[in-house]
């Protein structure tokens, strides 16, 4: 080959390699955001996370073997990441000369589903071998049965056959929420009533019911399962009012109980308040006989701008701790939880993903959950996180806060107060190269208790906690 061809191949080989760079790498736009991204396997899916330094709006769809994530701001990003960490579900991937579009070829067919969790936003591809490969045909669905009547009187039935459903639970600041996690999908049909709602699926199943019994979600006063026409069908006990929205994600159908009209909330309450007034007045010489406990329902929770109650158990009502009075000579928080144990335990608080976290070092009492007092703001009930022998929680809060966060006794308190009101206390963080077994970061930290793994029910991460007394 004559030296002016070797060098036009040299040029050509150059020129090539560039574009494979500036594909794998990204392209830059004027004005673009420097965005993080992550991906990982899980079982069943691989997920993708683009963090963002500020939230952001998208569009996301799946294009036959393409999937297209629009952002409405340029991204500085690497795609490059993506396709090492899942590619089982991610063979190549662009972004378009505007800078906003991400396009990602996928090796196989795949669902999406999408969330955020704060800033960021995580796009999960499903693959069709965990999902099935069709929808299965929608059965005859039965006429719509009358009103329902509270779930404590419906007859009990023999929950029908067929594959294990798990049901997942979850709370927001204006609703709680149902999740039942089919292995393919299938038709079903949704029965509103006035204080509760049925949905009965074309399939036979099994509900598993006992998480969402033991740590039931906001709005949800029952669960219970029976055949209908040997479909599962499920009868969730509501307040009162309370309205309820449906939707897919994939083969799962999720159940929304969204929080009553704050009139008819107010109604609902009155009545009970002036309950007691309505006992005829004793005589003096005699002595008045106890008062019957009340056997109708408990009122209906206050619109999500009040102060959210926590939520109630199943079966029994929950028994919580009164809401402790501020320092003397202190203003109110914008938002205060309070939580008393009854015995002196380790905690540990911190923010994230518009969550407020609080995660102990043991397990509580039966039927002790956090105390919410908000002043106006909207912030959300209390949701018990699955750690098994810890007590765990978290709290829909607004962005912008910080928790001043105080022992006093056997109690704990967090006030939620604007950035900058909180005078926090440092914890010494020591770089530690030399160590002899290694280089390690160490953090003094008095009265550490256990390392308590908690996994974020938004992110899917998984961290490591220690509470301090």
């Amino acid at each position: 080959m004559s030296r002016r061809g070797r060098i036009s191949a040299r040029l050509l080989a150059a020129t090539l390699l560039g574009l494979a760079s500036s594909t794998l790498a990204g392209t830059t736009s004027a004005g673009a955001e420097p965005v993080g991204l992550r991906a990982w396997a899980q079982d069943g899916f691989g997920r993708i996370v683009f963090d963002w330094p500020q939230a952001v709006e998208f569009d996301a769809a799946v294009e036959g073997r393409r999937l297209r994530i629009r952002f409405d701001r340029p991204a500085e990003l690497a795609v490059a990441p993506v396709l090492g960490a899942i590619p089982a579900y991610v063979a190549g991937g662009t972004i378009e000369a505007d800078g906003r579009t991400v396009v990602f070829d996928l090796a196989q067919p795949v669902t999406l589903r999408s969330f955020r969790n704060g800033p960021s936003v995580a796009f999960d591809l499903v693959s069709a071998a965990a999902t099935g490969a069709a929808p299965v045909a929608p059965a005859e669905r039965p006429p719509p049965s009358p009103p329902a009547a509270p779930v404590a009187a419906a007859p009990a039935q023999a929950a029908p056959a067929g594959q294990a459903i798990r049901v997942r639970g979850g709370t927001h600041p204006d609703r709680g929420r149902l999740v039942f996690d089919w292995t393919r999908p299938v038709d079903y049909t949704v029965e509103p009533g006035a204080t509760s709602v049925r949905i009965v699926f074309s399939q036979p199943g099994t509900a598993d019911l006992a998480k969402v019994r033991r740590s039931p979600p906001r709005n949800v006063a029952s669960v219970e399962q029976d055949a209908d026409a040997g479909r599962l069908a499920v009868t969730i006990g509501i307040p009162e009012g309370g309205t309820v929205r449906h939707f897919r994600s994939g083969p799962s159908v999720a159940l929304d109980i969204l929080d009553p009209p704050r009139g008819r909330a107010a109604a609902a309450a009155a009545p009970a308040a002036k309950a007691p007034a309505a006992a005829p007045a004793a005589k003096a010489s005699a002595a008045a006989p106890p008062a019957e406990p009340s056997s109708g329902p408990p009122p209906a929770p206050t619109a999500r701008d009040e102060a959210p109650p926590p939520r109630a158990a199943p079966t029994t009502p929950v028994t919580t701790t009164g809401a402790l009075p501020p320092p003397a000579g202190q203003e109110p928080a914008l938002a205060t939880i309070s939580v008393d144990p009854g015995q002196p335990m380790a905690a540990a608080v911190y923010m994230r993903g518009g969550f407020l976290y609080l995660v102990f070092d043991g397990p509580f009492p039966a039927g002790v959950v956090p105390v919410v007092e908000a002043a106006g703001r909207r912030v959300g009930g209390p949701e018990i996180l699955p750690i098994p022998g810890i007590a765990g929680f978290r709290i829909a809060v607004p962005d912008g806060l910080e928790a001043d966060v105080r022992a006093e006794g056997t109690a704990w308190r967090v006030r939620l107060r604007p950035p900058g009101a909180t005078a926090a206390a440092s914890l010494p963080v020591l770089a530690q190269p030399d160590f002899l077994l290694g280089s390690r970061v160490l953090v003094r930290a008095p009265s550490a208790a256990t390392v308590v793994p908690v996994e974020d029910p938004s992110a899917g991460d998984r961290l490591l906690v220690v509470p301090l007394r």
